[in-house]
């Protein structure tokens, strides 16, 4: 087995389908922003505020090739392709998964979801949430081997796709 990296948008879920991927796989699971938070000892939006994205990018950027040297699934952070050094990365890995959402469904997602707090998205508007999903779209897919459709599909249902798709890169 390789990494397994999912990359897409915030609400596209990641983390949900990275867990129960890496379950599947009965492999290990890493989400980056848990990772990202425990080397910094802080929250994201703590990193955010007081020292900046370029910072944060830079530290998901050392957490990513940390975590590429073992086979794991990855899920990124949805700024993840923004970083010039982590889209070259990613460029570079066989098994990048881009979940693929429509822009209302992940509005409504991040909405919807009290748990997470995200410093881009929780004060911005539907426009500017709009704004920032069209401008990493075209990254997202230079990034990815694997496109995924979410829409209207369950997590196991993801899942399989994902897994009957891997086995055609490997």
């Amino acid at each position: 087995m390789m990494s397994i990296i999912l990359i897409g948008f915030m609400g596209s879920g990641k983390s949900t389908t990275g867990r129960e991927l890496a379950n599947r796989l009965a492999c290990s699971f890493s989400e980056m922003d848990q990772l990202i938070e425990l080397k910094a000892q802080k929250k994201i939006p703590e990193i955010f505020k007081n020292q900046g994205e370029a910072i944060f990018r830079q530290m998901e950027y050392q957490v990513l090739i940390e975590n590429l040297i073992t086979e794991t699934v990855i899920a990124t952070g949805g700024g993840i392709i923004t970083f010039e050094k982590s889209l070259a990365e990613l460029k570079h890995q066989r098994c990048v998964i881009y979940l693929k959402g429509n822009l209302e469904t992940l509005i409504k997602r991040i909405q919807e979801d009290q748990e997470n707090k995200r410093p881009l998205a929780d004060d911005s508007s539907r426009e500017e949430i709009a704004e920032l999903f069209f401008s990493r779209e075209q990254k997202y897919r230079e990034a990815a081997t694997i496109i995924v459709d979410i829409e209207d599909k369950s997590v196991g249902k993801i899942v399989s796709e994902i897994m009957l798709k891997i086995k055609e890169v490997e």
